[in-house]
């Protein structure tokens, strides 16, 4: 009888040193690498160990990932290094990760999904199952998701940026929006029109109330968490931050 395949999983989250020898039992014969922050997980991610599957978290409210670092980015980093390495993902179950979630469904890029507050023997199973080739099914969404209207035209890109903008806080009228993402004043002015179209598809603003700026503002800082994430990872990193 041939001996067994080691399972090689990297753990990339900040409670990683917690959960990896439990896991490293239920997978034996296993490697279980972990990494609790960005600057670690890019150097696990740089050694020459291929991983079979990556456990990590979706968002994070530790210190040294939020707010500019989540599971998406380690998605980035995962890809930049091997296309075929499937990624499990550990959720809250809160509201705040939804967009996220979204986006790994629209994308594809999820082996599964589990809870935090799964036994770890569950979580276990997961990634075996992940390692061994199996996705799982995403929950399906009844609204489009801000990923895909941001990805869709240079238009979304434009209501990415302004979103970004308002929801890292470096805008608070026309002018502000307007050199924070670097468009004209008129483009400024028409946020309302930019992001109109995805708040009212997604059923986000009373039809008794007038859609104003206000609107939006108050709009981009339920999403401000996922705004900055998309904008981070897409490029639009200068929306973020003050040069």
């Amino acid at each position: 009888m041939s001996a067994a395949m080691t399972t090689r999983v990297l753990v990339a989250s900040p409670l990683a040193a917690i959960v990896s020898d439990y896991l490293e039992q239920l997978l034996t014969p296993a490697v279980v690498v972990t990494a609790s922050t960005p600057l670690e997980i890019r150097a696990a991610l740089q050694t020459r160990l291929r991983f079979d599957a990556v456990l990590t978290d979706l968002v994070s409210n530790d210190t040294t990932w939020a707010p500019c670092f989540d599971g998406l980015d380690v998605l980035s980093l995962v890809r930049e290094r091997d296309g075929g390495t499937p990624l499990v993902y550990a959720l809250h179950n809160a509201r705040g990760e939804a967009e996220h979630v979204a986006e790994l469904t629209a994308r594809g890029e999820a082996a599964g999904l589990v809870l935090k507050s799964q036994p770890l023997a569950e979580i276990g199973q997961v990634l075996r199952e992940a390692a061994s080739g199996h996705v799982a099914d995403l929950p399906g969404r009844h609204v489009p998701s801000l990923y895909e209207y941001f990805s869709s035209s240079q238009r979304g890109a434009t209501a990415a940026r302004l979103a970004g903008a308002i929801a890292a806080g470096r805008a608070s009228d026309t002018a502000s929006l307007a050199a924070a993402t670097s468009v004209s004043l008129s483009t400024a002015e028409k946020v309302v029109g930019y992001l109109r179209p995805i708040m009212v598809a997604r059923d986000e603003h009373d039809d008794d109330l007038r859609l104003t700026s206000a609107s939006v503002y108050r709009w981009c800082g339920l999403h401000a968490g996922y705004l900055t994430s998309w904008c981070r990872r897409h490029g639009h990193e200068d929306v973020l931050a003050t040069p």
